[in-house]
């Protein structure tokens, strides 16, 4: 297990690389879809090869998909709630601007 993230493990897959990759534990209410691994009991993990649709809580064995990287944000992005308070601060300032000029 990787130290803590304890949501993310480390497992062998059979594929063509042999390698070791990362993978998610999928929540009790996650769809498992063809790309997802349930674990093979000795440490590895075989691709999901069944029908999709299912809630990863209907298996007896845990199912678990690639973790994926996270993406960085951009730094220059503001969030809604700052862009709505900025906006309002410069209402406030043109207003006050305008009662200093009359």
């Amino acid at each position: 297990m990787i130290p803590h993230h304890s949501h993310l493990i480390e497992g062998v897959t059979g594929g063509k690389a042999g390698g070791a990759e990362r993978f998610r534990r999928l929540k009790w209410n996650e769809l498992v879809t063809r790309g997802d691994f349930v674990e093979d009991g000795n440490q590895g993990f075989e691709p999901w090869a069944g029908p999709g649709g299912f809630r990863a809580d209907s298996f007896v064995k845990p199912i678990y998909r690639r973790a994926e990287s996270v993406r960085p944000q951009p730094k220059n992005k503001m969030n809604r709630s700052r862009s709505h308070n900025r906006s309002i601060k410069l209402q406030l300032f043109f207003k006050s601007l305008r009662s200093m000029e009359g």
